[in-house]
C-alpha cells in the first residue's frame, strides 16, 4: 500500500510539473515564433555568452539554499547539499501550485523534525526576498517617476515620491521587527507555541537573510539585462536596471497562480521595457528564457530529488491520516483542474498569428461604376493583463481618408481582450463615430456563467461565443483542409446585446491577384447579421491565404448603398512565411 501511494504521489507531481511547463511554452506562448526570434537575433558569440546566465543560476540557488540552511539551523542542522536538494524540490512543487505554496511543502519534506517550525522559518526566508524586491523596486520607481513614468500616472510626482519614501520606511520597519510580532492575540495555543520560534530570530539573522536576498536579486537582474542585450535590445544600462526592478516589483505585488506566471511576466516586461526599446519579441523572449533558466531547469533537477524521496516515510498513515489524505486530495484536485482546463471545448491551437502582427487594409467604395479609395483599417495583435491574466489584446482601427471625410467621416475603434488559449473574449470595446452616428459600448463576458455584462444589463451567452474582433482570429485558425465545398462551420457571435448563431460556408480554393501579387487563397462566405451596415445572408466573400497565416487578402460585399472591396496593402511581424504568394 505504501509503495503504491509513493508512486502515485510522484506520478501526480510529474504530471503537474510537465503540464505547467507545457502550458507556459506551448499554450500561453508562441514557442515557434520565440525560437525564430532567438536564432534570428543571436550570433555564435552571443550563444556562447548564454553560458554566463546559466552559470549564474547555480550561484542564485546556492545562495537561496545557504539562506535557508542558515535560518533552519535555529531548529536543526542540515548539510548544504540537503539544503540545496530541499530548495530545488520546493521549486518543483511550487511551479504548478497556486502562488507557489508547494515551495514551502517541498522544502520541509527534507526536515527530519519540527516541520511546522521549518515552514515558519522558510516563510521568513521568502519574506526577506520579497522585502529586497520591494526596496529595489520602490527606489527604482522613485527615480523613474519624473521622466519615464509620469505620462502613465495622474498623481503628481511631488506627492508620489514622498509616499514612496514613507513606504520604504514601513517596509524596513516591518521586516526588522517581524521577529517581535506578538503572538498573544492568536486564539490557538498550538499556533502560539509554534510561532514562538520567532523569538530565536535576531536582528543579525534578518540582516544576513536580507543581504543574501540582495545578492540573489542582483544576480537575476543581471541575467535579465544580459539576455536582453544578447537578443539585440539597446538602451542605457541604468534605465534598464530601473525598469527591471520595477517589473520585479509589479510581479511581487500582483498575486498570481504559477500556471499563469510566465504570461504576466512577459506582459509586464513588454509594458515597462517597451518604453526603452521597440524590440518587443526580444523582450518577450528574454523574459521566457529567464523563466526557463531560473525556474524550469532547476525544477527538473528538483524532480530528480523528489523522485528519490520516500513519501511513505514522510507521512505516516497512523500518525497523520488526515494530513496524508489532504495531501493526496490536493494533488488529485490539481491534476483534475489541469485535465479539465486542457479539455476545454473551446480550445484553439493558434497556428495563424503572432504577437506584434499588424495588418493594414485599404477600403474601396463602389457607387455605380466608380471605385473610390475611402479609408484604411489596421488590425494589431498585442498582449495585455486583464483580471490578473495574460491575454491577447486585439485592436481594429478604421478611418476614412481626409479627402473622403467631407462625404462620410468614419473614426472607429474596436478592442477585444481575449483568452490566449480559447480566444474567447473577456472584454469588448466598440467606439464608433460614423457621420453623425456615435456609440460607445464596453462589455465584459463571463463564459462560465454564460452572461455578458452590458450597459443594458446582463445578457445570455451561448457556448463558445465570440465578439466581432476575436471571431476574426478564431476564423483564421479553422482547419479548412478537412472541409468539403459548401460545408458550414458554425460560430456564435455576440452583437448588439444578443448572440447570433452564424456560420462560415467553405467555397473551395481560388487564386486571386492583388497589388501585393498573386495569392493562392481559401474562399468562404460568412453568414452576416441582417440590419447592420452589411446586407444579411451570404453576400460577403472572403479570401484568406492558403498557408499557415490564413491572412484575409480580400473582402468583397454589398452594403446598404453600393459595395465595398477591402484589400491588404501592408503587413508586419507575420507568424509564418507567405508560402501562398506567387
Amino acid at each position: 500500500m505504501r509503495s503504491r501511494l509513493n508512486i502515485v504521489i510522484k506520478i501526480l507531481i510529474l504530471i503537474g510539473l510537465f503540464y505547467a511547463i507545457y502550458n507556459q511554452l506551448f499554450v500561453n506562448n508562441d514557442i515557434n515564433q520565440l525560437l525564430q526570434t532567438f536564432f534570428g537575433n543571436v550570433n555564435p558569440l552571443n550563444i556562447a555568452l548564454l553560458v554566463v546566465p546559466l552559470l549564474l543560476v547555480v550561484i542564485n540557488w546556492s545562495l537561496e539554499a545557504s539562506k535557508w540552511k542558515y535560518l533552519i539551523k535555529k531548529r536543526q542542522n542540515i548539510s548544504f547539499l540537503n539544503a540545496l536538494k530541499a530548495t530545488l524540490s520546493g521549486l518543483t512543487l511550487g511551479l504548478f501550485t497556486p502562488n507557489r505554496i508547494g515551495e514551502y511543502g517541498g522544502r520541509v519534506l527534507f526536515l527530519k523534525k519540527d516541520k511546522i517550525n521549518g515552514f515558519i522559518l522558510t516563510t521568513i526566508g521568502s519574506y526577506s526576498q520579497v522585502t529586497i524586491t520591494l526596496i529595489a523596486g520602490l527606489i527604482a520607481l522613485f527615480f523613474a517617476l519624473p521622466k519615464d513614468l509620469n505620462s502613465f500616472i495622474d498623481i503628481p510626482v511631488y506627492i508620489l515620491q514622498p509616499a514612496i519614501i514613507f513606504l520604504l520606511g514601513i517596509v524596513f520597519l516591518v521586516y526588522f521587527n517581524i521577529h517581535k510580532m506578538p503572538t498573544s492575540w492568536i486564539p490557538w495555543k498550538i499556533a502560539q507555541k509554534h510561532l514562538s520560534i520567532l523569538n530565536l530570530i535576531r536582528f543579525k539573522d534578518l540582516f544576513i537573510a536580507l543581504l543574501l536576498s540582495l545578492f540573489r536579486f542582483t544576480i537575476y537582474t543581471a541575467q535579465f539585462l544580459l539576455l536582453l542585450y544578447l537578443l539585440g535590445s539597446e538602451f542605457p544600462i541604468l534605465k534598464g536596471l530601473m525598469m527591471i526592478s520595477i517589473i520585479f516589483l509589479a510581479q511581487t505585488i500582483i498575486p498570481t497562480i504559477a500556471l499563469a506566471e510566465l504570461g504576466i511576466r512577459g506582459n509586464l516586461s513588454i509594458f515597462f521595457l517597451g518604453m526603452l526599446t521597440d524590440n518587443i519579441l526580444a523582450i518577450l523572449l528574454a523574459s521566457t528564457l529567464l523563466w526557463i533558466i531560473n525556474l524550469v531547469i532547476p525544477s527538473l533537477a528538483g524532480l530528480f530529488f523528489i523522485w528519490k524521496h520516500n513519501f511513505s516515510k514522510t507521512f505516516s498513515l497512523k500518525a497523520f491520516p488526515s494530513l496524508k489524505r489532504a495531501f493526496l486530495l490536493g494533488l488529485i484536485i490539481i491534476v483534475g483542474f489541469i485535465s479539465a482546463e486542457a479539455q476545454s471545448d473551446c480550445s484553439i491551437k493558434n497556428t495563424a498569428f503572432n504577437i506584434g502582427e499588424e495588418l493594414t487594409y485599404k477600403v474601396n467604395y463602389n457607387w455605380g461604376m466608380i471605385w473610390i479609395g475611402a479609408g484604411e483599417v489596421t488590425f494589431k495583435v498585442n498582449t495585455a493583463i486583464y483580471d490578473k491574466k495574460s491575454v491577447f489584446h486585439f485592436t481594429g482601427i478604421g478611418q476614412t481618408y481626409p479627402n473622403y471625410d467631407w462625404f462620410f467621416k468614419v473614426r472607429d475603434r474596436y478592442e477585444s481582450y481575449s483568452n490566449r488559449e480559447t480566444l474567447l473574449p473577456y472584454r469588448f470595446i466598440r467606439d464608433v463615430k460614423e457621420g453623425s452616428y456615435e456609440i460607445l459600448r464596453d462589455m465584459t463576458f463571463d463564459h462560465k456563467a454564460k452572461k455578458a455584462h452590458t450597459d443594458k444589463g446582463d445578457k445570455d451567452l451561448a457556448e463558445c461565443t465570440y465578439d466581432v474582433v476575436s471571431v476574426i482570429y478564431k476564423s483564421r485558425n479553422i482547419d479548412f483542409s478537412k472541409c468539403k465545398v459548401d460545408e458550414v462551420i458554425p460560430i456564435n457571435i455576440f452583437l448588439d446585446y444578443q448572440v447570433y448563431p452564424i456560420y462560415i460556408r467553405y467555397k473551395g480554393k481560388e487564386t486571386i491577384k492583388t497589388k501585393l501579387g498573386k495569392f493562392d487563397c481559401i474562399k468562404f462566405k460568412p453568414l452576416l447579421v441582417d440590419g447592420t451596415l452589411f446586407e444579411g445572408g451570404e453576400n460577403m466573400t472572403v479570401w484568406v491565404t492558403d498557408d499557415a497565416n490564413k491572412i484575409p487578402i480580400r473582402v468583397e460585399s454589398p452594403i446598404i448603398v453600393g459595395s465595398i472591396k477591402v484589400d491588404l496593402i501592408s503587413y508586419d511581424n507575420l507568424r509564418s512565411d507567405f508560402t501562398s504568394k506567387h
